[in-house]
């Protein structure tokens, strides 16, 4: 996915629209097709409900463990290795199927270029989240109505440190602008968990709970246009430079990561 000046994403996929009369309802189908494009499938919810997991990114997995644990009094979980991307993570619960990625260069993977921006961290930062789906071919389809740039979906996994595998399918998105961009993405990508695998909320460190998740943008009425082209209604502040802001409840009073 990635080289030295950052994440590279294909051309959108093309092709035309496939005619259905032969399917026997015309009327019906073309009901459906209507209920598309008025956004009726992808029906508009708030960024804090939309997240599946927040990404945090550290230039040392271990001392961002404790920097949280320092933080928050919670102490995050080993997750695993990221095979052929360079990182690492480690992983936090916030309840009803929303987690918080600790994510790390992999020393075993170094020299690899998605971690070379990570290395070059002095605190720990907000750099990417993710966006849960159930539908997410319908999620391509829409960003490829608002002529948005795509990868994927595509399959992923990452095997727990029990030796489980967990797999998903995720769609990233950009405008042309932010092609090149791996990190420090306020635009959600899209993750739809594999039925069998144990989404990692479930068995992560409980204990936080996410209150509030706003962003800050240059173009902020352009990227709110942008996210409600994708289902997501976001609050975006206009600012110098793009930033993640949440809000959670630790057990050491409420936090603000950014």
């Amino acid at each position: 996915m990635g080289n030295k000046s950052g994440l590279v994403l294909p051309e959108t996929f093309s092709g035309s629209r496939r005619h259905f009369l032969n399917m026997g309802n015309a009327m019906l189908l073309a009901s459906m097709f209507s209920r598309v494009a008025m956004g009726e499938v992808m029906k508009l919810r708030e960024a804090k409900e939309a997240v599946d997991h927040l990404v945090l990114a550290v230039s040392d997995l271990q001392k961002g463990i404790e920097w949280f644990e320092k933080t928050t009094g919670i102490r995050a979980m080993i997750g695993g290795k990221h095979p052929n991307r360079g990182t690492q993570n480690a992983l936090v619960s916030f309840g009803n199927r929303q987690y918080l990625e600790l994510l790390a260069p992999d020393p075993d993977q170094a020299g690899h270029p998605r971690a070379a921006d990570l290395l070059k961290l002095t605190a720990p930062r907000l750099v990417l989240w993710a966006s849960a789906t159930s539908e997410i071919d319908a999620v391509a389809q829409q960003a490829k109505a608002a002529k948005l740039l795509m990868m994927g979906p595509l399959d992923g996994a990452r095997q727990r440190p029990d030796g489980k595998l967990l797999k998903w399918r995720s769609l990233s998105v950009a405008r042309e602008a932010d092609k090149n961009l791996i990190y420090f993405n306020v635009v959600p990508f899209f993750i739809q968990w594999d039925k069998e695998s144990l989404h990692p909320s479930v068995d992560s460190p409980q204990g936080c709970k996410l209150l509030s998740l706003e962003f800050e943008h240059p173009e902020a009425d352009k990227i709110t246009e942008m996210m409600k082209s994708l289902g997501i209604n976001a609050k975006i502040a206009k600012a110098d430079t793009p930033a993640i802001k949440a809000s959670l409840k630790t057990p050491k009073g409420n936090v603000i990561l950014k």
